[in-house]
């Protein structure tokens, strides 16, 4: 299975909001607001960059987005 995750940083006291708000999106699996270097991290079934776009463009509290492949192999 494909997923992308997504780290993001908000403007200040939105992490809460942005993960709400995200969690009603199709294709995204969890996001939840953290503390450190970044406030909140988002899974997601893998994402075009025109995918990521559009979900940068839903929300107006974003700052800044990392964003992160991973592709797991299925063990049989």
């Amino acid at each position: 299975m494909d997923y992308s995750f997504l780290l993001l940083s908000c403007t200040i006291h939105k992490s809460q909001y942005v993960a709400e708000k995200l969690r009603h999106l199709d294709g995204v699996n969890e996001a939840t607001p953290v503390f450190g270097s970044y406030d909140c991290i988002v899974k997601t079934d893998k994402m075009t960059p025109d995918d990521v776009m559009q979900l940068v463009v839903s929300s107006n509290a974003l700052l800044m987005l990392l964003v992160c492949f991973f592709s797991i192999p299925r063990l049989r």
